[in-house]
């Protein structure tokens, strides 16, 4: 990949969502119960139609004097806020992900029952990963095609219900609200630090720049390797070193190299040097996602 910097934003491509650990670690859709020996993916939300970047404004003071204005000054955020999302389905699986309820069919197996649980006292912490499109604006590069993802390390998820339907010939969007809070770590469990800057090694969201749109795996391993599969083919079999390729795992929260990637059986391998229980988060590149 040439990296780039500068790009114009367009088409809401994906949205990810996984359970989160208090470690900060993501677990896909088995959330931090997963198993030993178990994979688990994050969940894709079918058909986004929109959704709102992140942007809280700060806290602006004016300088004044002899009835006049005599500057100002910018402080940081007092609140963050809460953010909505749209997409184009009801999805049942969705809304008992992120409430910790549970889809019922079984009290009536001709029926499906769920609810938005609006009684609730605590819900689970979920991250997202969305994805659009970029245009490069830089000389070399300029007109062509990356990925974007703004990625909510920690958020309280609360689905709105649908918009616009039922109404006479109108189409319905299914609603959601997110509220993020601040994270110290990426998805995979990498800690922020000196690489980024962040006030603190502390943020409440983080952009990538990709060749292609990204997943992630998640496993607990149960011995000295791990072998796990994602639900999308890798686009590349390169290993490389721990922070250069496009197969970037952890081990529970330090960079360490696959031993292996396999596209056709979508595997990802370390072959030795683990610990039973060991988390690893192996976030990758794939043309598959959609």
């Amino acid at each position: 990949m040439v990296q780039i910097k500068k790009a114009s934003p367009h088409g809401l491509y994906a949205i990810q969502a996984q359970l989160v650990s208090s470690g900060g670690y993501s677990y896909g859709i088995a959330g931090p119960t997963l198993a030993a020996g178990n994979d688990s993916n994050p969940y894709n939300i079918d058909n986004p139609i929109s959704f709102e970047m992140l942007a809280p404004d700060g806290t602006v003071i004016d300088f004044t004097g002899g009835d006049r204005w005599l500057g100002s000054y910018l402080y940081g955020i007092t609140s963050i806020g809460s953010f909505n999302f749209t997409t184009a389905d009801e999805d049942a699986d969705f809304t008992a992900l992120s409430t910790g309820t549970t889809v019922d069919q079984t009290t009536n197996d001709e029926w499906t029952i769920y609810g938005r649980d609006e009684l609730f006292t605590s819900r689970p912490q979920l991250s997202l990963i969305v994805s659009y499109r970029l245009q490069s604006r830089e000389v070399g590069t300029k007109g062509g095609l990356y990925w974007g993802h703004l990625i909510v390390p920690r958020c309280w998820l609360s689905p709105k219900g649908t918009s616009g339907a039922p109404s006479f010939q109108a189409k319905g969007e299914a609603q959601y609200q997110f509220v993020p809070t601040a994270a110290d770590r990426m998805i995979n469990g990498v800690a922020f630090g000196a690489n980024q800057g962040f006030t603190g090694n502390e943020i409440a969201a983080y952009t990538m720049i990709t060749d292609n749109p990204i997943s992630m795996v998640s496993h607990v391993v149960t011995g000295t390797a791990m072998s796990a599969t994602g639900a999308y083919t890798p686009v590349s079999e390169v290993v490389g070193t721990a922070s250069s390729t496009k197969n970037w795992a952890a081990v529970n929260g330090t960079a360490q190299a696959l031993t292996t990637v396999t596209a056709s059986t979508k595997n990802f391998a370390i072959a030795s040097g683990l610990t039973a229980d060991d988390y690893v988060g192996v976030i990758y590149e794939t043309a598959e996602l959609a």
